[in-house]
């Protein structure tokens, strides 16, 4: 990695760290430059002239960290709905490993991380859904009208809605919300939804409202 993406990716993991710690509106760049290593500031604005344009990088640089995508999708002899599984049960086992995983969700609560959470969403999570519906739509293991409004229903549902950061929700409440989202993907052809799937997030929402306890 050359110098200078080594300096970003210090900014980044610096950054994240202060934001969990201490919010996003108490942490100054003056903070992150000294935690990425005493960065000057000018090699801080180098890479990011604001402190918004940090925060809109984090995830971006989380999904870096993760290269599980391309491993799942290089699996042989699966079907696109079981890649499609595959991916959202190893995002919920991953978050459910991972403390900054977890902790990101509360940062939801901040209108600014809620609207890059969106942005990301819109730019990254829902192309991707997108391109997997298409290419099962191929294979028949979907059989979806809408690719594109179908992906958009998944990334928004599934990662904000169902999400106890966003809405103060009781586990009866996101399993309720976990089943009403099952029965509308299976009419819009994405049966997405398996015992394993929603066992894997049921864990990791567990998980969520036990860190976000702690926190307190």
């Amino acid at each position: 990695m050359k110098n200078t993406d080594t300096t970003r990716e210090a900014i980044l993991s610096s950054a994240l760290s202060l934001f969990l710690e201490k919010g996003y509106t108490e942490t100054s760049t003056n903070d992150i430059r000294i935690k990425a290593g005493n960065l000057s500031r000018g090699g801080l604005y180098h890479h990011f002239p604001k402190k918004i344009d940090i925060l809109r990088a984090i995830p971006e640089y989380l999904a870096r960290q993760d290269t599980s995508y391309q491993e799942i999708m290089s699996t042989p002899n699966l079907s696109i709905l079981e890649k499609l599984r595959l991916v959202f049960i190893h995002e919920c086992q991953s978050l459910e490993l991972s403390k900054d995983g977890r902790s990101i969700f509360q940062l939801l609560s901040d209108v600014s991380f809620a609207d890059v959470h969106l942005r990301y969403n819109e730019n990254y999570l829902i192309p991707l859904y997108e391109s997997m519906i298409i290419e099962g739509n191929k294979d028949g293991s979907v059989h979806v009208k809408n690719a594109r409004a179908t992906a958009e229903i998944i990334a928004l549902l599934l990662n904000q809605w169902c999400i106890p950061s966003t809405f103060k929700n009781d586990q009866q409440d996101i399993n309720e919300r976990l089943d009403l989202l099952s029965d509308m993907l299976n009419l819009l052809g994405v049966p997405l939804f398996n015992t394993e799937l929603k066992q894997a997030y049921c864990q990791m929402v567990l998980c969520i409202k036990k860190n976000e306890k702690a926190s307190e």
